[in-house]
């Protein structure tokens, strides 16, 4: 499936459980959406009041734009860029689902370092990591983490919200293993 097609299968989903967490749960006002996708999540923020920086390295402006109105959109900034190159600026929460495994593994802890550095003490970090067992654990190019790994990711943060998760997908059987966190940075 290309980036397209999945972009296009994924448009108008209902945003991710941990965002709705995060709104519900939790209090911050500015919120990076890295990996945003076809930005259900982005749209689900601005429409809560929340002002988001949507990243995507390949970002298509129009699934998130056509979705918001003139007031939301004046809450949405958008940035197209990769995750190897991304510059991210300070902020109370980012909000990373199903996208920071996809991070090149030669590349992925500069960019947790950059992170963990644009979250203000007290900021939230909401994110996945795919695990040992999933289906992307046998790709050289993603990231995968057993749960001790990403608990010394976490060193310097509270973790507030932890879920594993493992499962085989009924329609490719791809089998999927994450585990979702949400952390408050010490």
């Amino acid at each position: 499936m290309s980036w397209r097609d999945y972009q296009e299968s994924t448009f108008k989903m209902k945003p991710n459980y941990l965002a709705v967490y995060l709104v519900n749960h939790q209090s911050f006002q500015k919120v990076i959406d890295l990996g945003c996708g076809s930005g259900n999540d982005t749209v689900y923020f601005a429409r809560k009041g929340k002002s988001v920086l949507a990243i995507d390295g390949e970002l298509s402006e129009n699934y998130i734009t056509q979705r918001l109105s003139i007031k939301e959109l004046k809450r949405v900034f958008l940035q197209q860029s990769f995750f190897e190159t991304v510059l991210l600026p300070q902020t109370d929460c980012v909000y990373s689902v199903f996208s920071l495994s996809f991070c090149d593994p030669c590349s992925f802890i500069i960019l947790w370092n950059k992170i963990v550095q644009s979250l203000k003490s007290g900021g939230l970090l909401a994110a996945n990591l795919f695990g040992e067992r999933d289906s992307h654990s046998n790709n050289s190019k993603v990231s995968t983490f057993t749960k001790e790994e990403i608990l010394k990711l976490l060193v310097d943060f509270e973790i507030v919200k932890w879920k594993e998760q493992e499962y085989n997908r009924k329609s490719d059987s791809l089998h999927f293993h994450y585990y979702d966190f949400v952390a408050v940075k010490k």
